[in-house]
């Protein structure tokens, strides 16, 4: 999980911050996820979130700001990535009801089972090592009735050139 997670501290997990900030317009993916969260809970007065692979905790201070009886979980599995989600909760003002947590989706020991009536992950399971686990993690922390939210890309061509790219730029021998 260590390893995975290096992947997503230093210059990468700015890089994700900045491209977060470009997914805030009013047809972007956080307002899909809200969109759909909300629908998920037509009936629930109080209910338990979970926003899975978080990156800097978007969709989850969305959520929070938007449904203020809520209690929101940001997790994800970089320590950096939950550094930048405990900054952006604290600047939208919804520490009374969202709140982060270092933990792999691929292991959400900590969360009770049946416990959560929606999970949402944007732009997560495609980075999962074991999306079987993954899946089944999430699946084992839902309510009966409970909704998955998610999004993912349909095809990472693009970002496989980007990485290619990349690499020929910083030359043989540079860091990852």
């Amino acid at each position: 999980t260590r390893a995975f997670s290096a992947q997503f501290d230093g210059e990468t997990s700015d890089l994700y911050a900045r491209a977060a900030e470009m997914h805030t317009h009013p047809d972007g993916p956080w307002a899909m996820m809200l969109a759909a969260t909300k629908q998920a809970l037509l009936a629930t007065d109080a209910p338990q979130i979970l926003d899975l692979a978080t990156g800097p905790g978007e969709p989850a201070v969305m959520i929070a700001k938007a449904l203020p009886g809520a209690a929101v979980t940001a997790s994800d599995v970089s320590e950096d990535m939950i550094a930048k989600t405990e900054a952006r909760i604290e600047a939208a003002g919804v520490t009374s009801n969202c709140k982060a947590a270092l933990m792999s989706f691929e292991d959400l020991g900590r969360v009770p089972s049946d416990s959560v009536d929606v999970a949402t992950c944007c732009y997560g399971y495609m980075f999962a090592g074991d999306a079987p686990t993954a899946f089944a993690e999430t699946f084992r922390v839902l309510k009966p009735g409970g909704a998955l939210v998610m999004t993912h890309w349909k095809d990472v061509a693009f970002m496989r050139l980007v990485g290619a790219v990349t690499a020929a730029a910083r030359g043989p021998g540079a860091a990852p």
